[in-house]
């Protein structure tokens, strides 16, 4: 892994290659399963903010992964591996740079929202009510879309597939709309 530091009006990290290969197997045998879409649940059953027209800022699927298994975060790979963000090392690398990611070290608490985007679908500029957002970006190869950028106050940090993002949930991001190629195959 590779630990990338960019300071916009906050600190925010990109982690490259977040995942081992061993790690990803696990986290695509998961997705493979519940990106589906008798699981996935719309932008009003996942409780999307609105916008000031009243359409929903988040065009896509989502779900929220706590709630999928009840809490047992042992019955999901992705929620057991997403602890990967409390290890010690990386979060001492962290503090060294910004000693606000002492929240992420403190914390008692994390919620998991796997979101799945496909043609037309993005996620319009928005803050989170988190402390931190963590927010790793997958998809396999080759990439089957076009946009999809992951920005932050309109930064575009080349975030690619098993990179993790780190930053103030309070930071406007937001995903650029994917345009799938004439091939692509759900």
């Amino acid at each position: 892994m590779k630990i990338d530091f960019y300071k916009v009006s906050e600190t925010v990290i990109v982690a490259r290659n977040w995942y081992t290969d061993s790690e990803l197997q696990l986290i695509w045998g998961e997705l493979d399963k519940i990106c589906r879409p008798d699981i996935m649940q719309d932008e009003k059953t996942t409780n999307s903010s609105k916008m000031s027209d009243g359409s929903y800022v988040k065009k896509g699927h989502g779900i929220f992964l706590d709630e999928l298994y009840l809490n047992d975060r042992s019955a999901s790979e992705i929620l057991k591996l997403n602890n990967k963000i409390f290890d010690r090392d990386f979060l001492n690398e962290a503090i060294k740079v910004d000693r606000s990611f002492t929240h992420i070290r403190n914390s008692k608490r994390d919620s998991t929202l796997l979101n799945y985007y496909e043609d037309g679908h993005k996620y319009n500029k928005h803050w989170d009510s988190s402390i931190f957002t963590a927010c790793l970006t997958l998809w396999r190869e080759p990439k089957q879309f076009i946009g999809g950028r992951f920005l932050i106050e309109e930064n575009d940090f080349d975030v690619r597939s098993n990179d993790m993002v780190i930053f103030p949930g309070y930071i406007m991001h937001q995903v650029t709309q994917i345009e799938m190629n004439d091939n692509h195959t759900p």
